[in-house]
């Protein structure tokens, strides 16, 4: 003590002690004043050192504190003020600067002997001179609890406040929340409120504090909560027994209103509840008979309180769910002792719940009579059981190991039971709301299996018999479950049955849905349907499950559900989430939402206005195209619905749309003659879109009725033709108006696709008839108009350029559609030939002005230019139409013509520089540039084809140089038409020009590698476009080094850009093999195309063993599309879902084998020398990789994938080598089979040696030498020659054959089934039973007799097992016993069955179906043909039963699916239970308080002392071991121990629910003789003399237990304070164990000594 009493009377005069007192008190007030409290300068020489300043204050408070219990009168009331004011005010102000500081031990002391004295002060009765005191005290710390208060709401509140106004706070406040609570406490303690017995105390600053206690409850801290709910407002409700139920009422309330203001069950204002509620846990659920409160069950007959609880128990904080799980145990435990009849009131029913009569027509019972909870003593047995599982699945489902969930799954479907009503009306034991907590929680599991376990239980529920609906579960299905169905991967994985299937959890989906709006009945399912439409709006959306949201809507029945509120959501979905999409998916959504709206839409309050904005926006994207099963559908729904209020009021539809067209082409007068843009095109698109598909269901309905004598279409465009009809004659219409109604024309013409039978030839169609009728009268003036508008000058802006690409598109679609409609001969071809003619002039017209225009207006001229050279392309590309116009090359040569030292965008960038307005020009300039060469590729294809020169006879040289200068000058697809001359060019000069051919190619491979990271559509078209150009035959067929190296290095280009997008290989063998395919189907070039594909052979070995890694999810896509594009609505975007698949990483291979299989398929010498080099380039690469690879590889790594690639693809080819290299060939796989580690790359290796030899049987003769080589039998890779020895016997030719080869393969393998190597004696054990089995279906009966030993170990095998493992390894070996060689040689084997058996990843398999729709025409099996080799195995192979069967086990992918575990595992099984009664588990959250000296456990009084322990694993380990066993204190050396990672590793978070505190190993000696001042004994954990047997020692209740260092011990001056030493007895030569056991054995033990006291107390 640095302050003693010696002292006080040495420098004082007093004698008696209230003298002593008040000179104390000086001196404190002396200390103070020098001290930090009152900001002295530190840096003073004099100064007392801080620590010894706070004790001395410590000891005189404390001083004064005895004096006082020992006489109030030697206190003076003055000095007392006097000790307060100036010395206790000033620490607690003090201290507030510390708070979130590390607080030193001694600051501590002195702050709680202040909070003693406050609650002596408090305590004096009878004394008015200390009642300003105690008023002064009481009031600040009343002030205290009331500033926390606002303090905290402000803050919860903080972004509703404005941010002017300042939140008012209390200028005044003294006191901390802390302090008014410490000061309470302390005052509660010395009342002695503890005792339940106590009698009760009227005090009336008790009952002023406890509103604001309970007001302190709802935006407290979790800490201040505790403390306020354990310990302060437990001890004032047990002080006023009269109010006790009304305090309790209120503070119920009160919480009750918090988590209905805070109900989200995400903020710690809810977790607030359950912390006061698990602190008065003791009141509110009264357990034990000697409770304060009478055992009355009001808080467990409330619905609110069980509402309360299921809340909690779903919460998101993981204490607030333990927290609510305890006061669920404890109400439990409650219910289960008292055994009265108990019913909480019924919930109340949701909005969206059937009426009764629908309900009972529907079987199902209301959910008004079943309460959210209720007992009975009747079915107390069944009640607890079903509890017990409740329990059991709830705490499962919070951990993570799955092995631990799965055997808990089956015990849902006993809950189900009890929450479900049987026929006979026997009241449900469980309200459906508990079975919702239960799929909560299954939802926000880790593991995927789980989550998806919990929802197809929830979708497969029957909602007959289990009222889920009527109990609120349609907001838990808003809520909580379509959140969840966003994930894609709930969709795919082990859950998908097979490929090409819908996944189970889409299944499940749809059945749910369906019985739902069964269920719900007719108005109830509108508003469903409404709310769910809302709620998939709000979500954000994946490709799969949205697909498969509306896949599912598609499935219902017809409602009058959506109105125009929903659709409105369907189109804002458009440009939110489903423009995201990718454009297969994008498509596919759309299809499957119009199927959807035409199944939901109401009909009777929905304009048809309405509904084409929807329909507009999906034609547009080409999603509803004309003659597709969706647009039959449509047009079906049209004429089913013709009569409903959404065509008219009147039904009459033909004024309905009549009446858009005209608001199409109605335009303000006064804006008429302004200059104004073209309307929107997608108003067009819509009008258009909405009269096709009304004229295809009025001529289909017309089918079966007379002809009527109007015309349908003629009516409805009667305002379109009128404008047309005078379009040009009339120079008074306005320029929007004519341009809206080409637009219109232009709009549907493009959705009138030709319809088509099945042989793609066109039929008849009234649409196009009529509509052809109605247009001829229009033609002359359409020409007409357009013609003028092109010559017109006040076309030369950019907004103009829009106007005549719709020009020359009316143009395009007139023509052509005539033609198509009444062919090339009458009046109408007379007037397209007659229009074509007047554009001819108008062509040269513009050229000619244009050119003389050039100085003046060079705007005008680059514009003129640019319509001229527009006009010429369509005219060379609409000259099918007639042969008769001739077109004067010698005027429209400036257009096609290129010079060879000018580059042509230079020449038209002139025009630009004399122009004000250079963006104008310059965009101008870049669409002439690509016009022209579009001109120039249509003449180069004629000119290629032989229909027409080129013109002008320029040098070819010369145009391809100018295609590759304007290269650099265009991106994109504007450099197309620049590559498709070049495509042209190169093939004519490449023997003259080949260093201009080369930068071309160049060129090429820049521009496209400048769109890599653009749009993905754009990409596509030029990709296509420069494949095209660099590998064509001219290329490829090259001699020349440098044409060869630079085709190599666009080669390995390619394959490496592959690697990332699998469809740039797959798009780029497609082209090759399709190239190479046409070019042998010549007999002239069969030599050159062959001697190409051995030009590139290295590079096409690389595509068949290279291997993309795709994203689970872009797999997943593809995998889906399979199914996808099964569907009959979706036959309209079905390119869009092949290219899907295409992307796959297989589909290349699936090209290139097709193409190999192609040319073996021929057998010619020069073919089979190509197949013979390519499988030697396998066998090389093979080898290669080998060498490269030292080590071995996992299973599935990427050399795995690879080899297995490899020897697929020699497997498929090896039948088809020449003859000279077969001995070759079967020597390598012989080698490489010996030393192959895995056993599925070993499987393909014996089978290309068996197909060699049954294609080559003289060859046997190697295998026997081989295995005579491997002499030792220790060797393990004589293993595959084994098994290829018991398979060649099945593929021998005849009887007589297979005999000899028994005679000869008896002896080898005989001696290998009983050798002591395991491996080699298992093989040789299966193959001598397969030879066994073979020899007994031959009927080879002289073999066998051969052998008499043979019979002997047949039967020794058959009878005796030696041991289960054994057994299962003969079992599973399927490529010996079900694989057949010849049978199951088929593509299905070899690329699916086979690597599916073998392990290996799901992405490696390929279905025989791609093979075939690849390349149809080699898998045919007609008379004059047959394929190679089988795509499908006989229905009687084994092999594919045996896959039938591990799908079943194992799942698509591999494997275990939980449908196997939870089928195996019985209600009735023991299980893990990973849980704790909460009679013996303390409150969650209020472990901390035990450090407090408030422990409210009855456990024991241990403390572990592991200072000496150095590594943090031990650590760990005797922290979490500490926790599990209920230490009340843990003491390290330091504690950044907390903070190592290997700590954590094996601690699992138990140290922030154990105490912990720090003491270094030097203050070791002297916190040892403290703990024994104490009360503690010291036991040691040691070998010495004199130790006790742990079997022999009895722990007493205050236990220290000190364990040692590492190899050291315990340090001898250490043992010499300890009173005893206890070790383990030891059976072992080893005469020490690890630390971490040795303290968890004394740990255990001292447990298991206070659980039998307890007992036995009892």
């Amino acid at each position: 003590m640095s302050f003693k009493i010696v002292d006080f009377l040495k420098s004082s005069q007093a004698f008696n002690l209230q003298e002593l007192v008040r000179f104390s008190i000086n001196r404190a007030v002396t200390v103070y004043s020098t001290s930090r409290y009152a900001g002295g300068d530190q840096n003073k020489a004099s100064q007392t050192s801080l620590d010894d300043t706070d004790r001395e204050l410590t000891e005189i408070i404390t001083f004064t504190l005895e004096s006082m219990n020992v006489d109030q009168e030697c206190t003076a009331p003055s000095d007392l003020s006097h000790l307060v004011e100036n010395v206790c005010y000033g620490v607690i102000q003090q201290s507030h600067l510390h708070i979130h500081k590390q607080k030193m031990s001694c600051d501590d002391q002195l702050v709680q002997s202040i909070y003693k004295l406050f609650a002596a002060v408090l305590s004096i009765e009878e004394a008015a001179e200390c009642q300003p005191l105690k008023s002064k005290i009481q009031k600040d710390c009343l002030v205290g609890i009331c500033n926390y208060s606002e303090e905290q709401r402000v803050l919860v509140n903080l972004s509703t406040i404005d941010h002017h106004e300042e939140p008012s706070t209390h200028q005044d406040v003294i006191f901390s929340i802390q302090n008014s609570l410490g000061v309470l406490d302390h005052l509660l303690n010395s009342l002695k409120l503890l005792d339940n017995k106590t009698e009760c105390i009227s005090n009336p600053w008790f009952e002023e504090c406890f509103p604001s206690l309970v007001e302190v409850l709802e935006f407290s801290e979790a800490t201040i909560c505790s403390h306020v709910s354990g310990i302060l407002l437990p001890k004032l409700l047990k002080s006023s027994c009269s109010q006790l139920q009304e305090k309790l009422t209120l503070i119920w309330k009160r919480l009750l209103l918090m988590h209905k203001s805070h109900g989200d069950g995400t903020t710690r204002l809810t977790s607030n509840v359950y912390i006061a509620l698990c602190g008065l846990s003791e009141f509110y659920i009264p357990v034990l008979p000697d409770c304060v409160v009478s055992s009355s069950s009001w808080m467990l007959s409330s619905h609110d309180f069980w509402r309360v609880l299921q809340s909690g128990l779903i919460h998101s904080d993981p204490l607030a769910r333990k927290q609510a799980c305890f006061l669920m145990k404890r109400a439990m435990g409650k219910i289960s002792i008292e055994n009265k009849k108990l019913e909480s009131t019924s919930a109340v029913n949701d909005v969206s719940e059937p009426s009764s009569d629908v309900a009972s027509r529907n079987g199902i019972t209301s959910g008004d009579d079943v309460a959210l909870f209720w007992w009975s003593s009747d079915v107390q047995e069944k009640l607890l059981a079903m509890w017990a599982d409740f329990f059991l699945l709830y705490e499962a489902l919070d951990e993570v190991q799955v092995h631990v969930v799965m055997p808990v799954m089956p015990r849902l479907k006993s809950l189900i039971q009890s929450a479900s009503t049987s026929q006979s009306g026997v009241k449900a034991m469980l309200h459906t709301s508990w079975l919702t907590i239960l799929f909560s929680r299954s939802f926000v599991h880790e593991t995927k299996t789980v989550l998806q376990w919990g929802l197809l239980q929830y979708l497969h529920l029957d909602i007959n018999t289990c009222p889920m609906i009527q109990q609120g579960g349609v907001e838990f299905f808003f809520n909580t479950v379509l959140p969840v169905l966003c994930d894609d991967n709930l969709y795919g994985g082990q859950a998908v049955t097979s490929l090409g299937s819908r996944p189970p959890v889409a299944v499940a989906l749809r059945g749910f849905i369906n019985k739902l709006v069964a269920v719900l009945g007719t108005c109830q399912t509108e508003v469903f349907l409404r709310n769910f439409l809302l709620a998939v709006s709000q979500q954000s959306w994946s490709p799969i499950s949205l697909t498969f949201i509306f896949e599912t809507l598609t499935s219902l029945p017809e409602y009058n559900a959506w109105g125009a509120a929903e659709l409105q959501l369907l189109r804002e979905m458009q440009f939110s989430c489903i423009s995201m999409l990718s454009v297969s998916y994008r498509s596919v959504v759309q299809c499957l939402m119009i199927e959807s709206v035409l199944k939901l839409l109401d009909k009777d309050n929905t304009t048809l206005h309405q509904l084409s904005n929807l329909l507009g926006i999906f034609s547009r994207n080409d999603c509803l195209v004309r003659g597709s099963h969706l647009w039959n559908q449509v047009c079906q729904w049209f004429g089913a619905n013709r009569d409903s209020q959404l065509f008219n009021s009147n039904g009459d539809i033909i004024a309905t749309l009549r009446s858009e067209v005209t608001n199409l082409m109605t335009f303000d007068p006064s804006v008429s003659t302004a200059r104004v843009d073209l309307g929107d095109v997608a108003e067009s698109c819509r009008v258009s879109c909405l009269i096709l598909l009304s004229a295809d269901s009025h001529y289909e309905r017309m089918e079966s009725q007379p002809p009527s004598p109007s015309s349908f279409l003629q009516t409805i465009l009667e305002p379109l033709t009128h404008v047309l009809s005078s379009i040009n004659s009339h120079i008074y219409l306005p320029i929007n108006k004519t341009d809206a109604s080409l637009q219109l024309v232009c709009s549907i013409l493009h959705h009138l696709k030709p319809a088509r039978d099945e042989s793609g030839q066109d039929i008849s169609d009234e649409v196009r008839k009529e509509l052809s009728i109605l247009l001829s009268p229009c033609l002359e003036e359409i020409f007409s108009f357009i013609a003028r508008r092109l010559l017109s000058a006040e076309l030369a802006q950019t907004s103009d350029i829009s106007r005549v690409s719709l020009y020359i598109s009316v143009l395009d679609s007139v023509c052509t559609f005539m033609v198509r409609s009444l062919g090339v001969s009458g009046c109408v071809a007379g007037v397209i030939r007659n229009g074509r003619t007047r554009l001819l002039d108008c062509c040269l017209l513009l050229l000619t002005q244009g050119t003389e225009c050039r100085e003046r207006d060079a705007k005008l001229s680059c514009f003129q230019t640019f319509v001229s050279c527009s006009l010429l392309l369509w005219l060379l590309q609409s000259s099918s139409v007639t042969d008769s116009l001739v077109l004067p090359w010698n005027k429209l040569l400036p257009l096609v013509t290129v010079e060879a030292d000018k580059v042509t965008m230079k020449a038209d960038s002139d025009y630009s520089l004399a122009s004000g307005d250079t963006t104008t020009t310059r965009k101008i300039s870049s669409l002439l540039l690509c016009t022209r060469w579009q001109c120039i590729s249509v003449l180069l294809r004629r000119d290629h084809a032989g229909s027409l020169s080129f013109p002008g006879a320029q040098p070819h040289e010369t145009i391809l140089a100018a295609c590759l200068r304007d290269l650099s000058l265009v991106k994109g697809p504007d450099a197309v038409p620049l590559l498709q001359c070049a495509k042209l060019l190169v093939s004519k000069v490449i023997d003259e020009s080949t260093p201009l051919c080369l930068d071309v190619v160049d060129a090429a491979w820049s521009s496209l590698q400048d769109e890599w990271r653009g749009k993905a559509q754009k990409f596509w078209i030029l990709y296509s476009a420069v494949i095209e150009l660099i590998f064509q035959h001219c290329f490829l067929v090259s001699e020349d080094p440098k044409t060869h190296d630079a085709v190599e290095k666009m080669f390995s280009s390619i394959l490496t850009l592959g690697e990332g997008k699998p469809m740039i290989i797959s798009i780029f063998i497609k082209h090759l093999c399709n190239q190479w395919l046409d070019q042998m189907r010549t007999e002239p070039r069969m030599t050159s195309t062959l001697r190409a594909v051995s030009n590139h052979i290295n590079q096409l070995l690389e595509v068949c063993v290279m291997g993309t890694r795709v994203s689970k999810d872009t797999r997943l896509q593809q995998d889906t599309s399979v199914f996808l594009i099964t569907l009959d609505q979706l036959q309209s975007v079905r390119k869009e879902l092949s290219i899907s698949m295409e992307q796959r990483p297989g589909h290349r291979r699936v090209i290139l084998l097709n193409f190999l299989l192609t040319v073996a398929r021929t057998k010619t010498s020069e073919c089979c020398q190509l197949i013979t080099d390519f499988v030697q380039g396998l066998v090389k690469k093979f080898l290669e990789m080998k060498t490269t690879t030292r080590r071995g590889y996992a299973m599935n790594s990427l050399l795995h994938r690879e080899n297995v690639r490899l020897w697929q693809t020699l497997l498929l080819l090896a039948p088809y080598i020449q003859k000279e290299y077969a001995s070759e060939l079967l020597d390598n796989v012989l080698t490489s089979a010996v030393k192959e580690k895995q056993s599925s790359v070993r499987h393909l290796m014996v089978w290309v040696a068996i197909r060699v030899l049954l294609c080559h049987p003289n060859l046997q003769e190697m295998v026997w030498d081989q295995v005579h080589q491997l002499r030792d039998t220790s060797e393990s890779n004589i293993c595959p020659l084994l098994i290829l020895i018991a398979h060649l016997g099945v593929v021998q030719p005849d009887l007589k054959h297979k005999e000899s080869f028994y005679k000869r393969a008896f002896p080898v393998l005989l001696p290998r089934a009983l050798v002591q190597t395991s491996s080699i004696r298992h093989t040789g054990q299966l193959c001598v039973k397969k030879l066994w089995q073979d020899c007994t279906r031959d009927g080879l009966q002289g073999v066998m007799a051969s052998f008499p030993a043979l019979l002997a170990c047949m039967e020794y095998l058959h009878d005796y097992n030696p041991s289960v493992s054994s057994h299962q390894k003969m079992d599973s070996n399927f490529f010996l016993f079900k694989v057949n060689p010849c049978q199951d040689y088929t593509i299905q084997t070899i690329f699916n069955l086979l690597p599916y058996l073998s392990s290996i990843a799901g992405d490696e398999l390929l279905e025989a179906e791609s093979f075939e729709k690849e390349c149809p025409s080699l898998w045919r099996n007609d008379v004059d043909s047959h394929p190679v080799l089988p795509l499908y195995n006989p229905p009687e192979s084994q092999i594919q039963q045996q896959y039938l069967l591990a799908r079943s086990v194992k799942g698509p992918s591999g494997g275990i699916p939980f449908d196997q575990t939870s089928a195996e595992t019985s209600e009735e099984s023991d299980i893990q239970k990973k849980m704790i009664p909460w009679q013996s588990m303390s409150i969650p959250g209020f472990d901390d308080l035990r450090s407090e000296g408030h422990d409210r456990s009855s456990g024991g009084s241990l403390v572990l002392v592991a200072s000496l322990v150095n590594k943090a694993p031990n650590l760990g380990g005797l922290c979490r071991t500490s926790q599990i066993f209920g230490v009340s204190t843990f003491v390290v050396s330091s504690l950044r121990a907390t903070e190592d990672k290997n700590f954590k590793s094996v601690s699992v978070t138990a140290e922030k629910w154990l105490p912990m505190i720090e003491v270094p190993v030097s203050d070791l000696a002297p916190y040892l003789q403290s703990m024994r001042h104490q009360g503690y004994t010291l036991v040691g954990v040691e070998q010495t003399a004199r130790s006790k047997c742990l079997t022999q020692y009895s722990f007493p209740q205050r236990t220290l237990l000190l364990l040692g260092q590492e190899r050291m011990g315990i340090p001898v001056e250490l043992i010499q304070l300890l009173d005893v030493c206890v070790e383990i007895p030891q059976q072992g030569v080893i005469r020490s164990l690890n630390v971490h056991v040795s303290g968890a054995l004394l740990i255990w033990e001292y447990t298991r000594q206070r659980l039998l006291a307890q007992m036995t107390t009892q």
